[in-house]
This record gives C-alpha cells, structure tokens and sequence, in this order.
C-alpha cells in the first residue's frame, strides 16, 4: 500500500486535496472539542427534517459528521491511490470530492456554532 500513497504525493492535485481535506477535517474537530463543554444539551444538527424536535440532536451527535466526513475522506483516498495508475483523472476527482466534503463539514461546524453562541 506504500507505493500506491507514494504515487498519489507525487501529483500535487492529489497531494494537496488530500492534504487539506484531514487539515480541514482536524479543524473541524478541534473546534467542536474546544466548544464541546459550551454546548447546550440539543443542537439544530438535522436541517433537511420538518420544524420542530424532529431537527434536534442530541450533544454527542455533534461528531456523526465527523464520522462521515473521515469515512469519506478516507475512503476517497484509498479508492484513488488504487487506481492511479490506470486513471488519474478518477483518482484526481476522487481527492478534490474529498476536499469538497472536507470544506462542507468545516462550514457546518462553524455555522453550528456562532447559531449557538
């Protein structure tokens, strides 16, 4: 599996995409855990669902993205560090989807916090 992650830090798309996807993740974390203890016991975390308690979560439910966003950032880069070889361009989308979701859950989380304070 080494060689395949050596291929992928040679191309500077790739590279940086994944780069920053764990730097954004690790922001988005480390700014819930710094404002975890301020928190009040239910947060708006589901905003697609009808008004109401049905748009609530619980404080632990805070780190459901997080779960999602690393399961995708790390699955995106495995997949594209597989088949670079045979297809860069895939595996370059893979990498900037990743970014993308990465991107997504730091805004979440930000928004999520100045709605509260």
């Amino acid at each position: 599996m080494g060689k395949f992650f050596k291929l992928i830090i040679e191309d500077k798309i790739t590279k940086w995409g994944i780069l920053l996807s764990f730097l954004f993740i690790f922001l988005g974390l480390l700014i819930t855990v710094i404002f975890f203890t301020q928190l009040p016991p239910f947060l708006p975390i589901y905003n697609k669902l009808p008004w109401g308690y049905a748009r609530v979560g619980t404080k632990i439910e805070i780190f459901l993205p997080f779960l999602i966003c690393i399961a995708i950032t790390g699955t995106n880069s495995v997949i594209s560090a597989k088949i670079y070889e045979k297809i860069p361009l895939l595996s370059r989308i893979l990498c900037a989807s990743a970014l993308g979701a990465s991107i997504l859950y730091l805004i979440f989380i930000i928004q999520l916090i100045y709605l509260i304070k």
